[in-house]
């Protein structure tokens, strides 16, 4: 399988779509009063098409993305499996009232 990320920004916001396969955001976490904190955003990918790799790579390049444009990402992982892969990235487990999870970037 051939995946294709399309990165569109406007007004800070990343936003990858593959062909109805998989969907995710970065932008300015509108929970903080901090604009170099990031959040990560409605990752998803389609039931038929996970456990192929995609997820990983749709969080590696909004991580990428990230670089130089925030100091830490926030999410909210909806799911067990969801804070799995957030984890195994190297996201830590948060106590904050807006995200389960945050990692700090270089």
């Amino acid at each position: 399988m051939k995946i294709s990320i399309l990165l569109c920004r406007w007004n800070s916001l990343i936003k990858i779509e593959c062909a109805n396969i998989t969907i995710g955001g970065l932008n300015i976490d509108p929970y903080a009063d901090n604009p170099r904190l990031g959040r990560v955003r409605h990752l998803y990918v389609s039931k038929k098409h996970r456990r192929k790799g995609i997820a990983t790579l749709l969080l590696k390049e909004l991580i990428k993305a990230a670089e130089g444009n925030f100091e830490q990402l926030r999410l909210f992982a909806p799911s067990e499996t969801a804070s799995r892969l957030y984890e195994s990235f190297g996201f830590s487990k948060s106590v904050g009232k807006h995200e389960s999870h945050i990692i700090d970037i270089e």
